[in-house]
């Protein structure tokens, strides 16, 4: 899984498995196309319910299919202007601090 963040200016935002739509206007057929190549299968918002920090909308998982290969897809999306941050997504939380004695 990936998270990324599209340009806050083109109003990205995912409306169903894998594709996208601009608020803005813009056309995304590149973009949409990279998600293709990237093998991207779903797209999620990162924050979802019927309130959500405005600064939080242009922020996405992406789920891959099975056996891509993360390091090429990252590459691959990293490289397109509506992306402005993409990097694998760890579920794993750091452990928490010791205190010290």
């Amino acid at each position: 899984m990936l998270e990324v963040k599209f340009t806050d200016n083109l109003r990205i935002r995912g409306c169903s498995r894998a594709t996208l739509h601009s608020e803005s206007g813009a056309i995304l057929f590149g973009l949409q196309a990279a998600l293709d190549r990237a093998r991207v299968v779903k797209l999620q918002p990162m924050i979802s319910g019927n309130v959500v920090p405005t600064d939080m909308l242009s922020w996405h998982l992406l789920a891959l299919a099975p056996g891509t290969d993360t390091t090429a897809a990252i590459a691959a999306l990293s490289s397109r202007p509506e992306v402005q941050y993409v990097y694998s997504h760890s579920s794993v939380l750091p452990p928490p601090p010791t205190k010290s004695q």
